[in-house]
Order: C-alpha cells, then sequence, then structure tokens
C-alpha cells in the first residue's frame, strides 16, 4: 500500500471508536483475589496512557 503522510492522516482522523480485548493485551498477567474471594485482573497504567495519547 503507497499512502503518503498527509493521506495517512485523514483516514485516522475518520476512526470514531477504538475495540480492544482487554484480557491479556491489558492486563499484566496478575490477578488479585481479595479475603473474600472476590477475582481483580490487574492492569498496567502504562496502557492506558499510551490509548490516551493515541486519542
Amino acid at each position: 500500500m503507497n499512502m503518503n503522510i498527509s493521506n495517512y492522516k485523514t483516514k485516522l482522523n475518520k476512526i470514531t471508536t477504538f475495540i480492544f480485548d482487554v484480557d491479556g493485551v491489558l492486563t499484566n498477567g496478575k490477578i488479585l483475589i481479595t479475603s473474600d474471594g472476590q477475582m481483580y485482573r490487574s492492569m498496567n497504567t502504562k496502557d492506558g496512557f499510551a490509548i490516551k495519547l493515541a486519542i
């Protein structure tokens, strides 16, 4: 595909939604289990920061 930078930026401006598979993409692989047995996935804050910068 042969795209110049201005055409590329124009196409990116048309994007309105990003969809991510969170498990294994935005998580760091850790699962936290509370004393009452609830499970939480741990996420890396750098992923959220990168997404914020991208939009």
